[in-house]
């Protein structure tokens, strides 16, 4: 997971990475505080690389948007892949993560 600043657009996008699993809990854990504290309005979200992500990396990102929506961030997907899709689907976390469509 790596994060990046747009200066000129005041946003921040952060690329999911192959996993979001138990395995990398702290790390993500830790990059999304980070994104969170940056005060910036609109956080973009790749989630194209992502092959696998368990129910412990999904309630993660599902707190993360809860706090986000709180704090008057907007959120955006760019590229979720369907392995995010489908593992959301079966948590039963896609509306929450705002990965309904497709």
């Amino acid at each position: 997971m790596s994060i990046s600043q747009d200066t000129t657009t005041g946003s921040i996008s952060i690329a999911c990475g192959e996993y979001l699993d138990i395995s990398n809990i702290g790390q993500i854990s830790k990059k999304l505080r980070d994104a969170l504290d940056s005060s910036d309005p609109t956080i973009f979200l790749d989630g194209e690389a992502v092959e696998r992500a368990d129910a412990a990396g999904l309630q993660l990102l599902a707190a993360f948007f809860k706090d986000a929506k709180s704090q008057g961030i907007t959120l955006h997907w760019r590229k979720p892949s369907d392995a995010l899709k489908t593992a959301s689907r079966i948590t039963g976390l896609s509306s929450l993560l705002d990965l309904n469509a497709g």
